[in-house]
């Protein structure tokens, strides 16, 4: 079963790749690869135990297929490529509102404010709207699944394999939040970029 959820993962971030790859061309794809490396940085930075290496790329996979999903239903094909700050930066908020306590009103508002990981479940297999649905099970603070291969092993629904197992949501949500009140109150992303790579080459 591992070797079937690793294949259907790499799938799943390799379809990822391509279809920014064909909306946005060489440079939606370059913006994709580098937003993968601030997530991974991301993760050390804040600490593997708060949210690993494969936790993260997994919210950025499914974040970035129902982000450039949402932008296309709410005004068409999308003109003008992403940048990597500007994922990292809407991922951010993505994560202070997911992981947050639900209810509380955000500053930090964005299309999926009203999604909480206390009851809404991930699938990365699917995209805008069919990426989330009810969670699965209470013993998780969060759940990410690759719903798809869980249905073709035919695994009922309480042996999913669960890729947030060990997530802290109160954790990720804070730490994510002091992020983007440290780096992005600046305009110039020349000084966004330095002071992320000043504050991630530290030690977490």
């Amino acid at each position: 079963m591992f070797k079937q959820r690793q294949a259907t993962f790499q799938l799943t971030f390799w379809q990822t790749q391509r279809e920014i790859e064909a909306t946005y061309g060489a440079v939606g794809l370059l913006a994709f690869d580098s937003f993968i490396i601030l997530l991974k940085a991301f993760s050390a930075y804040i600490g593997r135990r708060c949210l690993s290496s494969c936790q993260v790329v997994c919210l950025g996979i499914f974040f970035v297929r129902r982000r450039d999903l949402w932008n296309y239903l709410r005004a068409g094909p999308p003109s003008q490529p992403p940048t990597s700050l500007r994922l990292f930066r809407d991922f951010l908020i993505f994560c202070v509102n997911f992981f947050g306590e639900p209810g509380v009103e955000s500053a930090m508002a964005s299309p999926d404010s009203h999604l909480n990981c206390k009851d809404s479940a991930i699938d990365i297999s699917k995209g805008f709207p069919s990426g989330i649905f009810p969670r699965v099970s209470t013993h998780w603070r969060a759940e990410l699944y690759l719903v798809d291969v869980e249905r073709r092993l035919n695994c009922s629904p309480a042996s999913w394999l669960n890729f947030l197992h060990s997530a802290d949501p109160q954790a990720i949500s804070a730490k994510a939040s002091s992020a983007f009140k440290r780096w992005f109150h600046m305009d110039n992303p020349v000084d966004i970029s330095l002071a992320m790579f000043r504050d991630m080459a530290e030690p977490a």
